[in-house]
């Protein structure tokens, strides 16, 4: 994975997607496929026979491609907030020459050359690899992530900056659970339920503890590393999936009775899990407390 800095001074990851299409499904076997997966890349075997496909957008392709290959390897770089994957940042293909050069004894099958594409015969191959292999995620889980995209909360992005910045910010508010959420996490203390203060805060300390683990220079990793993520903590919170508890307490936040108040962790799946860890209290002030929060993106 790579990493670069865009025009707007923001940080983003670049992934490397390896595609070997199978030329003509007549002509795949199992080894073929197993082949591929051995050399780390993405087997794809279309529905359908692919003859001149790809003369149609260039005409470098050698007319007798088809005769002198089973496949196409296509290399796919996009970004990891390009939230659909579909439209690559850039895209090259290596396939075989229909002659070897003069200087060398490789047979012709076996003789690549790699083209860099257009931006017309992008645009065509990501149509191509999306009708082929579909798109990376559901269209529910695309409809998630595009809700997360789009759900930076600015308050909670202002009170982030203003605390890497070494601003004096009082707590703000990240959360307000329903009554149904409550119940749900009543439900995973089990034992331990009580009324717990469905409005949840985050203090400048649960900030610090974030970046300092998962930050652009955490000790844990780098998952939140852009802070446009913990602004979309809001929007995790509100829609979580799953709840734990496993019988953690927190060392800094008490219940009424002056007992540890315990943590959950709320989950939420998006291009990977989110984490938000949130010590839930009944505590004379009415608030629960942000934790800690990292992104797993396996």
């Amino acid at each position: 994975m790579a990493k670069y800095i865009n025009n707007k001074g923001k940080q983003r990851a670049i992934n490397l997607c390896k595609y070997k299409i199978f030329w003509d499904v007549e002509k795949i076997d199992e080894k073929d496929i197993e082949e591929a997966k051995e050399e780390q890349w993405i087997a794809v075997t279309p529905s359908c026979i692919l003859d001149d496909i790809f003369e149609d957008v260039n005409s470098l392709y050698p007319d007798d491609y088809c005769s002198i290959t089973k496949y196409v390897k296509i290399y796919y770089e996009y970004a990891d907030d390009d939230i659909l994957n579909l439209w690559p940042m850039a895209m090259c293909m290596s396939y075989p020459a229909s002659e070897p050069s003069e200087d060398d004894d490789i047979p012709a099958e076996e003789f690549e050359r790699e083209v860099s594409l257009s931006k017309k015969e992008i645009i065509y191959f990501s149509r191509l690899l999306k009708r082929t292999i579909g798109d990376k995620h559901s269209p529910e889980m695309q409809e998630v992530m595009i809700r997360y995209y789009e759900s930076v909360d600015k308050t909670i992005y202002n009170f982030v900056n203003q605390v890497v910045h070494d601003v004096d910010v009082l707590p703000v508010t990240v959360g307000l659970l329903s009554e149904s959420q409550c119940g749900v996490i009543k439900k995973s203390l089990g034992e331990k339920a009580f009324k717990f203060a469905p409005r949840i805060v985050m203090d400048a300390d649960a900030v610090r503890h974030i970046l300092s683990r998962h930050g652009i220079n955490g000790a844990a990793d780098h998952s939140l590393g852009n802070i446009e993520d913990i602004a979309r903590m809001a929007f995790v919170i509100a829609n979580f999936d799953d709840v734990i508890f496993d019988n953690v307490y927190s060392k800094k936040f008490q219940c009424a009775d002056n007992s540890p108040a315990p943590h959950i962790v709320l989950k939420k799946r998006i291009n990977g899990t989110y984490y938000v860890v949130e010590a839930v209290s009944d505590g004379k002030k009415g608030l629960s407390h942000i934790v800690s929060a990292y992104i797993n993106n396996a």
